[in-house]
């Protein structure tokens, strides 16, 4: 009879060990950012729901934790397959862009002049932020204009015949006509006798802003000391 207890006795050892190495086998053991360390059902989870370009998620499995995340202007998106993490490269739907691991909508293109016209100093502004028109010289316009969802910039939009670009737009003022007029400092190569001398320099060539409102001076020599 003793020999029969002891037998049952090592039999329920033995089950309790096979269950208890099932039960390890089916847990897995997950770092946590605390540091500290929990037991969690083994397969795949999301935080994201799965496939959710719309959300920057976590895919975890028993393997490793997986962070989604933007490669260029595309999105890292994670999901479970067979309870295993699968990642995959994927392109952002129009109209949005890939931002800290998901694909956020934009906002659409505003041009406050409408488009290319040079008579408005107009304002482009798209996701990136605001774009400015300007001038590029004292007769051309860099034009921002929308194009889908966002601002790009032309070539340079010359001014009609007798205008000149000041601040962005195409005006009537006199600036560019080579002669200094009421408000202006400068304009062309006139600058109201002055030169590089004027402005403590030993040498070089004075140039007139596009606006005819400054002077520049990067063009001017320094003197050089000479020692010995």
């Amino acid at each position: 009879m003793q020999t029969n207890y002891a037998k049952n006795s090592l039999l329920l050892v033995l089950g309790i060990a096979v269950v208890a190495a099932g039960i390890f086998v089916a847990l897995n053991l997950n770092s946590q950012s605390s540091g500290k360390f929990s037991l969690a059902l083994a397969g795949c989870s999301t935080t994201d729901s799965g496939y959710n370009l719309a959300k920057s998620g976590t895919c975890t499995d028993a393997e490793s934790n997986y962070f989604e995340s933007c490669v260029g202007s595309k999105l890292f998106e994670y999901s479970c397959s067979n309870n295993k993490c699968v990642g995959a490269q994927v392109s952002c739907p129009v109209g949005s862009v890939c931002s800290i691991g998901a694909c956020i909508p934009i906002a659409a293109c505003i041009d406050s002049d409408n488009g290319n016209n040079t008579s408005v100093a107009g304002t482009c502004t798209d996701y990136s932020g605001a774009h400015p028109d300007y001038c590029i010289d004292s007769t051309r316009v860099a034009e921002y204009v929308c194009g889908g969802y966002a601002c790009t910039k032309g070539p340079g939009t010359p001014c009609p015949s007798g205008k000149h670009c000041i601040n962005g737009v195409c005006t009537n003022s006199p600036c560019g006509n080579g002669i200094i007029d009421n408000g202006e400092t400068c304009d062309g190569t006139d600058f109201g006798g002055q030169t590089c001398f004027s402005y403590g320099y030993a040498g070089g060539t004075l140039t007139c802003a596009p606006d005819c409102e400054s002077i520049n001076t990067n063009s001017c020599i320094t003197v050089q000391s000479c020692n010995g």
